[in-house]
Formats: structure tokens, C-alpha cells, sequence
């Protein structure tokens, strides 16, 4: 079989690859508005988990049903998770910037470091389930602390998607996101299946 032949594994990873890259674009795209970040990540990880389902999906179209269903939600889950970022980081960026050792620096380091971990699983948990906002946020904060391995490996593909694109400007946010989201995404569905099949959870 011809390596640029459709059935091929190199014409597959190169179609998953676009398909990635075109997530990324709509991520960031329907997230220009800033408060529907959190709407655009829930539909961005849905589609990855139809993808990693290898369920045959209409990227565009399925991104967009799953962006104007959880709208609601997503805007009021992202911008809770942004106040929260926004206003724990400031205080522990206050407390880092002051000489010697403090307990308020451990404290507020530790407060951004959890509610950071937490928030990378809200929309994930959003895509998968259907709950109250509350209800997501306990159980992202319930998934944070039972996997913690996961947790940490979220935060640091995040801060390196982030350090990149600071770093180089020529690498666009778009393709650092959908290829970390993408990665992470495919994880979440493994936790979360495993995770049904042992009753741990029910999907609704």
C-alpha cells in the first residue's frame, strides 16, 4: 500500500493533523467575544471526543451544535473559571513580588495552582456530561484531586502552549491549543470511560 494512498497511517495522521489545526482555528474564533471562551472549549473537547471515538463527525458542524447548546453554561463556567484565575493570580502575583518568605506567597501559589487544575477539567466534564454548573465544578474538582498525575500533565502542556506562543509570536495560539486540548481531550475520554464502566460515574 502506497504511503500517500487515503488508508494509509501517514494520509490518516496528516487528516487528524488538519482537523486539529481547523479545531484550533474555531477555538479561537468563537472565542473572540472572551465570555464564550468557555462555550468554545466545551465544543472544541466534544468534537475531540467524537474524533477519539473514531465517530465519523462534520468538524464545523458539530463544534458549532455543541457551542449554541452550551452557550449558557459555558459562558457562565468560563468566566467563573477566568474571575477566579484572574483574581487568585493577582494576589499571588502581589505576594511573589515581595522580598523574603511568606505564607501568603505558599498559600496563594497553592490556591492558583488548584484552581487552575480544576478549571482544565470543568469544560472536558461539561463536554462529556450533562449537570448544573455546580455539579461540573464538583466533579472537576473531584477528578483534580483522584488524578493527580493527569492534573499536573494538563497544567504543564498548558503553561508550555502558553510560554511558546509568548516566546515565539510566530507560532499562533490557534495550533499550540487545538494540539494541547486535543491531547488532553483524548486522556479525558479514556478517564472518563474507564471511570463509567467501573460505576464511578454515570453518564447521563
Amino acid at each position: 500500500m502506497s504511503i500517500f494512498s487515503i488508508n494509509s497511517p501517514l494520509y490518516r495522521g496528516m487528516d487528524k493533523l488538519v482537523r486539529i489545526v481547523y479545531l484550533g482555528v474555531l477555538w479561537f474564533v468563537f472565542s473572540l467575544p472572551v465570555i464564550t471562551v468557555g462555550a468554545s472549549f466545551v465544543a472544541l473537547y466534544e468534537v475531540v471526543f467524537e474524533m477519539a471515538d473514531n465517530r465519523d463527525c462534520y468538524i464545523f458542524r458539530s463544534f458549532f451544535c455543541s457551542f449554541k447548546t452550551n452557550l449558557r453554561q459555558g459562558i457562565v463556567a468560563g468566566d467563573i473559571g477566568i474571575v477566579l484565575i484572574f483574581l487568585v493570580g493577582f494576589n499571588a502575583m502581589f505576594y511573589m513580588v515581595q522580598e523574603g518568605f511568606g505564607v501568603e506567597k505558599v498559600c496563594f501559589t497553592i490556591w492558583l495552582a488548584v484552581v487552575s487544575v480544576v478549571v482544565l477539567w470543568l469544560f472536558p466534564v461539561m463536554a462529556k456530561f450533562s449537570n448544573t454548573i455546580g455539579g461540573h465544578i464538583r466533579m472537576a474538582a473531584i477528578l483534580a484531586i483522584k488524578k493527580p498525575l493527569w492534573s499536573i500533565v494538563f497544567a504543564v502542556l498548558h503553561v508550555m502552549a502558553w510560554v511558546l506562543c509568548a516566546t515565539y509570536f510566530y507560532f499562533p495560539l490557534i495550533f499550540a491549543m487545538g494540539i494541547v486540548c486535543f491531547l488532553e481531550g483524548c486522556v479525558c475520554n479514556k478517564v472518563f470511560e474507564d471511570m463509567i464502566k467501573r460505576g464511578e460515574i454515570v453518564k447521563e
